[in-house]
């Protein structure tokens, strides 16, 4: 969460019988999770309701148990495999093993990780809508929206040497922002304003 002027602070949550999910401290902020299991996977539901205003941003890491090293990772029309043959200046396994992006540069809003050694993946897509963006006077750093957008974000993480997908709302890019071709920028993190007693579903 965040406050003008101020660095972001960062709570780790855990999931409660019924899901819930309870920081070890109070938040101005009430999150819970639905689950429903289909043929395909699963439809996670993330609801966030604003006990009073506030600016936020939400992520969540799903690792595996894949060794990072054994994988290759998809992005549709942003990245694939390990996008080697991409000159240093593009994102590739040159500047980092861990890439996120906001989900309009994808032609689908889909990471997919690979196990090579044994065939396994796992892959995650956002459902909702893009229809809504805004314009920011920031481009790097942390941003405070000054008004709503659709648009989360998705990616892998190595996370101390395995594979994880990585996705959250609203968008952040890490850890450098592609803006053109050839042109890396530093990171991005955006934080989104409920007011009391509104809420939102991330599906």
């Amino acid at each position: 969460m965040k406050s003008s002027g101020n660095p972001a602070e960062t709570y780790t949550l855990q999931e409660t019988p019924g899901g819930v999910l309870k920081a070890g401290k109070e938040l101005p902020i009430e999150i819970s999770r639905k689950s429903s299991l289909q043929s395909t996977g699963s439809v996670e539901e993330v609801t966030l309701r604003a006990k009073k205003t506030v600016w936020f941003s939400f992520e969540e890491v799903i690792k595996s148990d894949f060794r990072h090293d054994d994988c290759q990772f998809y992005m549709p029309g942003f990245w694939y495999r390990r996008n080697l043959r991409s000159p240093e200046q593009a994102p590739s396994f040159h500047t980092s093993d861990s890439w996120q992006v906001r989900e309009d540069r994808l032609s689908t809003p889909l990471t997919g990780i690979f196990n090579e050694r044994t065939g396994d993946f796992y892959t995650v897509l956002r459902t909702d809508k893009q229809d809504k963006e805004c314009l920011t006077t920031h481009k790097v750093g942390e941003v405070i929206l000054s008004e709503k957008t659709s648009l989360g974000y998705t990616g892998f993480r190595n996370v101390d040497g395995r594979a994880a997908l990585v996705f959250g709302f609203p968008y952040s890019e890490a850890p450098k922002t592609y803006i053109r071709k050839l042109t890396l920028n530093p990171s991005v993190q955006t934080f989104i304003k409920l007011d009391e007693g509104e809420s939102m579903t991330v599906t």
